[in-house]
């Protein structure tokens, strides 16, 4: 190792702790404004929280997302349990989220989730799809073409070896799932309900849901979500919280 790259490696390793005295702090900066947005929403006859929103903000929902975003309303850490009450939310929206956590927080957040949906709520995700990921880089897709992927990811280097990669290991995903693989998280974490629905389209019972991906930009060909999987689930109306 060179003396440069030793220096950086130190520098970088007694940076973290201040770092994250930073965060921390910049963390509880948010703490009154939270409070007073739940407030603002509790009773309200239709509540969503958006999680990891980026660039999408929607009007009359919560939207959240990690430090740093200025469109948020607060952060949140979906691998922390959710700082709200029990029944609270109509629906709850992650596009392109929960495959940037590790599977066991994944499976914690749809615990929580199903725990501050109301009776009746919906949890709506995108995610990319691992069958539907294969087949794209295999050609066997019965709808997609990965030339429609070339317009949106990687400019000049895209490639179906580099685009394949990128899909599984860039962006900071963990893991990637098959329907099977999720509806079962899910079934697991108490939704008895759970669907597969097209991009753009809702199967359940909120027009709020229905329009709502934005992930590739408002005027994307639908054909761009070949690869990903949607899917909603629903909790019960009545039986165990």
């Amino acid at each position: 190792m060179s003396s440069r790259n030793g220096l950086y490696s130190v520098a970088r390793w007694a940076w973290q702790p201040a770092k994250a005295a930073r965060d921390a702090i910049r963390w509880a900066g948010y703490a009154d404004h939270r409070r007073r947005t739940i407030r603002a929403f509790a009773g309200a006859e239709f509540a969503g929280l958006q999680i990891g929103c980026g660039p999408h903000r929607k009007s009359g929902w919560i939207n959240t997302d990690l430090l740093g975003n200025r469109v948020m309303d607060f952060p949140l850490d979906i691998t922390a349990p959710l700082p709200f009450p029990d029944h609270f939310f109509s629906v709850i929206y992650g596009s392109e989220v929960i495959e940037h956590v590790e599977r066991a927080e994944a499976a914690a957040f749809l615990r929580e989730a199903h725990r501050v949906l109301r009776p009746g709520g919906v949890l709506r995700l995108t995610t990319p799809d691992v069958e539907a990921v294969a087949q794209l880089y295999l050609g066997t897709h019965a709808k997609g073409d990965l030339a429609i992927q070339e317009r949106f990811w990687l400019g000049p280097e895209f490639s179906r070896d580099i685009w394949i990669n990128a899909t599984f290991r860039n962006y900071g995903h963990r893991f990637l799932y098959s329907y099977e693989t999720l509806a079962a998280a899910l079934s697991a974490a108490g939704f008895p309900e759970i669907c597969r629905t097209e991009a753009q389209q809702t199967r359940s019972r909120y027009p709020q849901l229905r329009g709502i991906e934005q992930h590739y930009g408002s005027d994307a060909p639908i054909e761009i979500y070949a690869a990903t999987m949607v899917l909603e689930a629903t909790k019960a109306l009545a039986g165990p919280s």
